[in-house]
């Protein structure tokens, strides 16, 4: 028998063994039959009479150094298999084969049996895993290229660039390739919530992409899409068909756990749909929705007390009672929020968003920027891809009037999170990098996002009002002020400097200025 790759070789190998075993039972001795099955992979001749060549020969040598009911394959098959997914594999060491000089490396093979998967840690508890399949790919007699194989890496690799999930590595899901196995299996195996499958039609240098959503906790499709683009398309750096696809994924997988979290009962919901309800509940800054967010983590913390991301969201819902919500007890809030973050670090000392939340914190309530700066440096050199670092990397360089790099760093954290669920958070950072900066007029365009998006955020009007000045727009910037006011009527320009974290610097001082000038109270 010849076959074209070495996963379904095996498969039928084995399902020989299987059905032969049935179809013995019963019979007299001389007629039972008994299969021995060698397997190699090697070049071939063909022709209408039968198979020949060296490979044919040496798979006949390892089909006779098998026992009745075996399958012997040898280095070359062996090294395209996957443990506990293919077969379950026995190494018979260095076997001496008839008419060859030479030791051949061989293997007995046996029905795959469930392998062990590794456990992710529990800092990874909260974080949804995403597998992407190879996508099976059709093409044209002239196509030479694996696209499937690589569209679906590329994928990945644009995938692992985005925070808020784990992504299941290449190599691993390279061992999907040419197996047809269901979803439910890929996700045992990876231990993905979702997986990511599709079909790509390669017809001269044009692709016909379908790409599937599974949920793996439902077995159903959530999302689907399908397109077309060039080959060329593949290939270009930073865009392209895999960052289109990559937005696609990030906002499907946003919309369907929110949607789960609104349908669910708080106890049921999984951990990772609980931190998105909770996070989305916690920027809409009613009073009852900010209970409703506490409680949700609460829960979380209840349910995975050593997941550092629950400790360190708890840790951000004290804090921005500090800036939006006229805290009653302002250093019991300082308080919590140090304690939870001390919680987050003692479970994950390297943990990037509870590092660079301190350094925030440290920032906002001290004024240390200068200090907080090198710790939000210390977070990125062990997670370069948390967005939140480098927002508040880009905050704490646009206090030091260090505005270029400032926006550099607001670019870097959008990059990574292009479709984050708290946008208008970034563009309020983005806003205050800008102004730092001098491009008055990028940084009225981002406030002016900012609010269109959550105009209750009280730091996102702060940041209108003063780009609207800065811009020369003075009737804009007296009417956002009293919008301002209207929400917090103590505000005062003194207020502003006392809690600001760069207080008597130059940026702190320009913005008081503009503060003052569209009407806030001295």
């Amino acid at each position: 028998l010849e076959f074209a790759s070495v996963p379904p070789a095996v498969a039928a190998a084995l399902a020989l063994q299987q059905t032969i075993a049935p179809f013995n039972v019963g019979l007299d001795a001389a007629a039972v039959l008994f299969l021995r099955i060698g397997i190699h992979d090697a070049e071939v001749v063909l022709d209408d009479i039968d198979i020949y060549g060296a490979g044919v020969n040496l798979a006949a040598r390892l089909a006779a150094l098998a026992s009745v009911g075996q399958v012997v394959v040898s280095a070359a098959v062996r090294d395209q298999m996957v443990e506990g997914v293919d077969a379950s594999v026995s190494d018979l060491g260095p076997c001496y084969l008839k008419h060859i000089a030479e030791p051949v490396r061989a293997f007995r093979l046996d029905a795959p049996h469930v392998p062990v998967v590794a456990q992710p840690p529990a800092e990874l508890a909260l974080v949804p895993t995403l597998a992407v399949l190879p996508f099976a790919t059709e093409c044209d007699t002239n196509c030479t290229l694996r696209v499937g194989t690589v569209l679906a890496d590329d994928l990945i690799a644009t995938l692992a660039r985005q925070r808020g999930w784990r992504v299941v590595s290449p190599l691993t899901m390279s061992a999907f390739e040419a197996r047809r196995l269901d979803i439910a299996t890929v996700a045992r195996l990876t231990h993905a919530h979702y997986v990511v499958s599709g079909s790509v039609l390669h017809v001269a240098e044009r692709l016909k992409l379908t790409v599937h959503l599974t949920e793996v906790r439902t077995e159903s499709v959530v999302w689907s899409t399908s397109l077309t683009a060039q080959t060329s398309d593949l290939f270009v750096s930073g865009g392209g068909v895999s960052a289109l696809l990559a937005g696609q994924l990030a906002l499907a997988i946003l919309k369907r756990e929110l949607t789960v979290s609104r349908a669910a009962a708080l106890p049921s919901l999984h951990g990772y749909t609980l931190l998105l309800h909770a996070i989305a509940l916690m920027h809409r800054f009613s009073q009852r929705e900010n209970d409703q967010s506490r409680s949700a983590l609460e829960h979380l913390i209840e349910r995975h007390p050593r997941a550092p991301d629950a400790h360190a969201w708890m840790a951000k819902w004290h804090f921005m009672h500090l800036p939006q919500v006229q805290s009653l007890n302002r250093q019991a809030d300082v308080a919590q929020a140090r304690a939870e973050l001390a919680r987050a670090l003692d479970h994950a000392p390297g943990h990037a968003l509870a590092l660079a939340l301190d350094a925030h914190l440290t920032a906002y309530l001290e004024g240390a920027l200068t200090d907080a700066l090198d710790q939000i440096d210390r977070a990125l050199i062990d997670n370069p891809n948390e967005a939140l670092a480098w927002l508040f990397r880009s905050n704490a360089l646009a206090r030091l009037d260090r505005g270029s790099e400032a926006v550099a760093a607001i670019e870097r954290a959008a990059a990574l999170s292009p479709l984050d669920p708290l946008s208008y958070f970034f563009d309020t950072f983005a806003a205050a990098a800008h102004t730092a900066a001098g491009t008055h007029q990028q940084a009225l365009a981002h406030a002016q996002r900012s609010v269109r998006a959550n105009a209750t955020h009280l730091p996102g009007l702060v940041q209108l009002i003063v780009a609207e000045a800065n811009a020369g727009q003075m009737d804009a910037a007296r009417a956002s002020a009293a919008r301002y006011l209207s929400l917090r009527p103590t505000a005062s320009v003194q207020r502003f400097i006392d809690h600001h974290p760069a207080q008597a610097r130059a940026s702190a001082l320009r913005d008081a200025q503009a503060l003052l000038a569209a009407g806030i109270p001295h």
